[in-house]
């Protein structure tokens, strides 16, 4: 991941585009730990080459948010706002 983001933040500067990642997750079927990993490794490799990004979806399989207790994931919140 961190080979094909810096080859992208090189075409960005080179070309003075903004870079979106958008709609990145996890699935829940995967363990909790993976999915915190992976999403602040995700988020942090974007934020440390100025791109913006976007969590994909609030509530339901990749969700950060537990509707049916009405609360946030906190690992999975603490990975995407440190």
């Amino acid at each position: 991941m961190n080979r094909d983001f810096d080859r992208i933040a090189v075409w960005a500067n080179e070309h003075n585009r903004p870079i979106y990642i958008g709609e990145f997750g996890a699935y829940s079927k995967a363990d909790l730990v993976s999915r915190t990993l992976w999403t602040n490794a995700v988020a942090r490799a974007a934020e440390a080459r100025h791109f913006s990004w976007a969590y994909w979806e609030f509530c339901a399989g990749f969700g950060a948010f537990d509707s049916q207790n009405e609360k946030w994931i906190p690992q999975l919140l603490s990975a995407l706002i440190p």
